[in-house]
């Protein structure tokens, strides 16, 4: 397994942010011991999913209860350097899809992305940056759907033309543009059992 600082490192960026973004997470890493987990309450590593299905005309949002808006899947690393297993475990426990399979087993997004303070499970959790590593992953959109009612308030499909109107984060936008533009770019991933 390659490490933290090496996958980083190796990332070629694709704008001014990510080039941005990819100096201070390595600034980051020089810094802190402990990135992978939750310990360390300034920064730490997160991992999305962009979940789209084979038409490449649609992604899976869900209305996640603490930020109260529709939007990828994604959480904590809880000490995992494979960035890519973390995005297709976050993608299976917050929507039940059993074939999901990543579209390009590259990086599509480097972002830090702002988490403001919040209540979690009656305790208050600082703000903080979460360094997100995202991915692109495939998906059947006939598949059962199973939510998450612990973390999430629903589960939906949304066609790409409808994303910036259904986020409730205007600061996602960008993100999610980027995302798309990476799926256009990029060879066509084949779906597999989990």
């Amino acid at each position: 397994m390659e490490s933290v600082e090496h996958i980083i490192r190796h990332y070629q960026p694709t704008c001014l942010q990510e080039e941005q973004d990819k100096k201070q997470i390595l600034c980051y890493n020089d810094l802190f011991d402990d990135l992978l987990t939750r310990q360390n309450t300034i920064a730490h590593f997160s991992s999305s999913g962009f979940i789209i299905n084979q038409e490449r005309t649609k992604t899976l949002f869900i209305h996640h209860k603490i930020y109260k808006t529709w939007c990828w899947t994604g959480g904590h690393v809880d000490g995992n350097p494979n960035f890519g297993q973390v995005a297709l475990r976050e993608a299976y426990e917050e929507t039940g899809l059993e074939h999901l399979a990543l579209f390009s087993n590259q990086i599509a997004s480097l972002d830090i992305i702002p988490v403001i303070g919040h209540l979690k499970h009656g305790k208050w959790v600082s703000a903080h940056q979460h360094l997100s590593v995202a991915y692109v992953i495939l998906a059947n959109e006939e598949d059962h759907l199973i939510q998450n009612k612990v973390e999430t308030n629903g589960i939906k499909w949304v066609a790409f033309d409808q994303i910036a109107e259904m986020s409730g984060e205007a600061e996602m936008i960008p993100i999610y543009e980027k995302l798309l533009a990476f799926i256009k770019r990029s060879s066509k991933g084949v779906l597999k059992s989990r």
